[in-house]
């Protein structure tokens, strides 16, 4: 992989002026006047004869969307399609329908949300504050950050006792981190109110919210989403900005996007036990890895938990493309700095790249049923984050809680304690295992003979000894080299 990676195709001279021109003599006239940097990459259609071809694209670093066995659809600027045509493949424009449709919903006086469609960011605003304030006891309206225009990314945080820190697993859901695929933000906010409202009445979700920290992020992409645009306000797509082990190997927030730096906080002071990002442009749940064709150390858990999503949503699950409805992300088409193998490589959290309809931006009539179809998959996923080992981390001489690292044997991925609980919580299949826990400051201990059983998690709390040595405390280091990068 490092090969497509350093390849890069790069023509000089007339030849490349004029396949230039004929580049951009395809390219629609309406968006050569796009000038802002939501529009400088527009999509487009390649034909493809084999899984060659793809590995080709992928080589030019472009951003792909999606990958059939007959063709590629991508977003380019007028350059990258000079470059595509130059390696001999057909490509043509295609008609930006998601910006058709935002023009449509967004960007004209909108009905009543009440009656159906998609929110505007300030409707959104507004209806995530009337269910913070609708239910004070269970859910807190929190901002992550701002984006690169100044709109809070917004989280909700649903829980039984949501003011205080508590020895549970946190959950978070991640929509539209595309701009352009907005039915993430719906499903979202359809979930929250469902959760909120059903909370005491349905005890499914009962339980839920009562043994589980909810996270839920209806907008990532609040800049893009106004625009129309898959890209942010700068131009780049939130989903090839995070740290990756081949393009960007160092876990720092530095050189990232603002809406990429808030969610990377975010994601490193809680600590989650699972994740979830929701997207459009296809039906089909992917696992890491996405950056490569290695097999994750964790590849049987993830087909467990990817299965739990789509075994109850019919149209994913009888997918003539996919079989039921899942793949490792690089077996579709590969990509560098995506969000779900960040979270799982250096965060220890195992996410899931969820998409769920094959139109991008779907009419507000097919949203009352993309919500059924989802509701079912979106509580089982959920209901994941309770499997495998759990347990409390404390300083064996004051019972205090402490930041420590728990290992699984024959696996490189760790998972941190909550240091303000001192919890932990290590998503597992059936079977027996060993754990490694270590914490600076404290002797390393080993916990053999882990009995982990279908359903909820085995306990194992631990009490350190202190000592003069370091051990490896938590927080999100870096273990690439353990994976052999």
């Amino acid at each position: 992989m490092q090969s497509l990676t350093s390849f890069r195709t790069n023509r000089a001279g007339a030849a490349w002026a004029i396949v230039l021109a004929a580049a951009l003599s395809f390219y629609p006239t309406v968006f050569q006047a796009e000038t802002d940097p939501f529009f400088r990459r527009q999509p487009a259609e390649i034909q493809i004869t084999n899984r060659q071809d793809v590995e080709r694209l992928v080589a030019l670093g472009l951003i792909l969307d999606n990958v059939t066995p007959d063709h590629v659809r991508a977003y380019l600027d007028p350059a990258e399609f000079g470059r595509v045509r130059s390696l001999g493949l057909q490509v043509r424009w295609l008609p930006n329908t998601a910006k058709t449709r935002h023009d449509r919903d967004l960007a004209r006086p909108q009905p009543a949300r009440e009656e159906g469609g998609y929110p505007t960011y300030e409707e959104l605003t507004t209806e995530l504050q009337a269910l913070a304030a609708a239910h004070p006891d269970l859910c807190r309206l929190v901002s992550a950050g701002r984006s690169v225009q100044g709109r809070d990314l917004w989280w909700l945080k649903i829980s039984d006792n949501v003011a205080d820190e508590e020895d549970e697993p946190e959950f978070h859901y991640i929509g539209s981190m595309h701009g352009d695929e907005p039915v993430g933000i719906v499903l979202c906010l359809d979930l929250a109110r469902y959760l909120l409202e059903q909370y005491g009445q349905d005890p499914r979700v009962t339980h839920l919210v009562s043994e589980t920290e909810i996270w839920i992020m209806p907008l990532m992409n609040p800049d893009g989403y106004v625009a129309g645009s898959r890209f942010n306000a700068h131009g780049q797509d939130l989903n090839r900005d995070f740290p990756d082990p081949v393009t960007s190997p160092d876990n720092v927030t530095d050189d990232k996007q603002p809406e990429t730096q808030a969610v990377m906080r975010w994601v490193k002071a809680h600590t989650p036990t699972l994740a979830a990002n929701l997207h459009t442009g296809a039906l089909v749940a992917a696992y890491p890895w996405d950056h490569t064709f290695d097999l994750s150390p964790d590849d049987a858990l993830f087909v467990h938990l990817a299965t739990a999503y789509t075994q109850t949503d019919a149209a994913m699950w009888n997918s003539p493309d996919f079989e039921h409805g899942l793949i490792q992300g690089a077996y579709w088409y590969i990509i560098f700095g995506g969000m779900m193998d960040w979270a799982y490589l250096w965060m220890g959290c195992p996410e899931i790249t969820i998409e769920v309809s094959n139109d991008k931006w779907p009419s507000k009539g097919e949203l009352a049923a993309l919500w059924e179809d989802n509701r079912e998959s979106l509580l089982a996923y959920i209901e994941q984050a309770q499997i495998g080992v759990r347990g409390l981390v404390t300083d064996g001489s004051t019972g205090r809680p402490v930041a420590a690292t728990i290992l699984v044997a024959n696996n490189p991925i760790p998972v941190f304690t909550d240091p303000d609980v001192g919890d932990f919580h290590r998503l597992l299949l059936p079977g027996t295992y060993a754990l490694t826990v270590k914490a600076n400051g404290y002797a390393t201990r080993i916990v053999a003979g882990v009995v982990v059983s279908d359903g909820e998690a085995a306990v194992v709390d631990v009490a350190l000894t202190p000592s003069g040595g370091g051990g490896g405390g938590g927080g999100g280091g870096c273990f690439v080299r353990a994976l052999g990068y």
